[in-house]
């Protein structure tokens, strides 16, 4: 099988780097299950690294539900596709495998680069509203029953 044909992810490393232009212009970064992320999740059986099948299940999942929890009309591959995606996956009581999406606006990297640092994009982006609110989005998706959250 190449490269471009498999579907799982080089856990090797704390993170990978995956490109989804089907979905987003920007770069998605992956954790694996060892990177210590920073963010209480509730019902936490474990965590697991995410295949690219998952990414892509999640990322559709996203598309089909963000306006109906964010109560608004947005295309959102056409409103989110300069948007890095960050990416954890976990396993909740239910034996359910979920992903933990970050979404960080990137449309303007030098206020990024500014606020977060350099390398921002491969450590886990904990984020608190104040004083740009809006700049990062986590939400949680379980791909396994298609329902997603705005509670991690």
């Amino acid at each position: 099988m190449s490269k471009a044909q498999d579907s799982s992810l080089d856990s090797s490393h704390q993170f990978t780097v995956i490109h989804l232009p089907a979905y987003y212009n920007e770069k998605g970064v992956v954790f694996n299950k060892d990177y210590v992320v920073g963010i209480e999740m509730r019902n936490l059986q474990s965590r697991y690294t995410p295949t690219k099948d998952d990414i892509i299940k999640a990322e559709k999942i996203f598309n089909n539900k963000y306006n109906e929890i964010r109560k608004t009309n947005v295309d959102t591959k056409t409103f989110f596709c300069r948007w890095v995606r960050q990416y954890v996956g976990l396993i909740d009581n239910n034996g359910n495998k979920n992903i933990i999406v970050q979404l960080v606006d990137n449309t303007k990297p030098r206020i990024i680069n500014r606020l977060f640092g350099k390398g921002w994009e491969t450590s886990f982006v904990i984020y608190f509203a104040d004083p740009y609110p809006g700049l990062g989005i986590p939400f949680r998706i379980n791909i396994d029953t298609g329902e997603m959250s705005d509670q991690l």
